[in-house]
C-alpha cells in the first residue's frame, strides 16, 4: 500500500511538472508567433509608407512643373502627409520590441519620419499652398518646395 502512494504521489507530481512544461512551451510558441507578426506588418508599414513617399515626390515635381510653366491653376491635388501607416511601428517602440531589430541610426530615421508626417504637417503644407497660389509669389513657393523636396529626399 506504501508503494502504491508513493507510485501515485510520484505520478502526480511528474504530471504536475509535465503540464508546467507544456504550458512554458505553447507560451512560447504563441509569443513568437505574435512577435513575428508584429514584425511582419511592420515590414508592411515600412514599404506602405515608402511607396508613399514615392507619390509624394511625384506630386511635389508635378508642382514643381506647374510652377515653372506658370500653370498653378491646372495644379490640383491635396498632399496627403497624414496617410501614413504607424500602427505596428508604435506598439514595438512602446514594448521596446524594435529596438531588437532596427540599428540606432534606423530608430533615428523612423521617429523622425513619424514625427514629420502627419495630419498637422499635411494641414500645414496644405494650407500654405493655397496662400501662396491666392497671392502668388514665385520665391516662397519655390522655398516651399525644396523644403518638401528635402525632407521627402530625406525620408526615402
Amino acid at each position: 500500500m506504501n508503494v502504491d502512494l508513493i507510485a501515485q504521489g510520484i505520478g502526480a507530481f511528474l504530471g504536475v511538472i509535465a503540464g508546467t512544461f507544456i504550458s512554458y512551451g505553447l507560451n512560447l510558441m504563441f509569443e513568437r508567433r505574435t512577435i513575428n507578426q508584429r514584425k511582419e506588418n511592420f515590414r508592411f508599414e515600412v514599404a506602405y509608407n515608402l511607396r508613399q513617399v514615392e507619390r509624394w515626390i511625384g506630386d511635389v515635381s508635378d508642382l514643381r512643373n506647374a510652377i515653372n510653366s506658370e500653370a498653378l491653376h491646372t495644379w490640383a491635388v491635396w498632399l496627403d502627409f497624414g496617410k501614413v501607416m504607424r500602427g505596428s511601428g508604435d506598439d514595438m517602440f512602446k514594448s521596446g520590441l524594435i529596438y531588437k531589430y532596427v540599428t540606432h541610426d534606423q530608430i533615428g530615421n523612423l521617429q523622425a519620419f513619424y514625427g514629420d508626417f502627419s495630419e498637422h504637417f499635411e494641414q500645414f503644407v496644405n494650407q500654405r499652398i493655397v496662400q501662396l497660389r491666392q497671392d502668388f509669389v514665385q520665391k516662397e513657393m519655390v522655398e516651399l518646395l525644396k523644403y518638401l523636396e528635402d525632407k521627402l529626399k530625406k525620408a526615402r
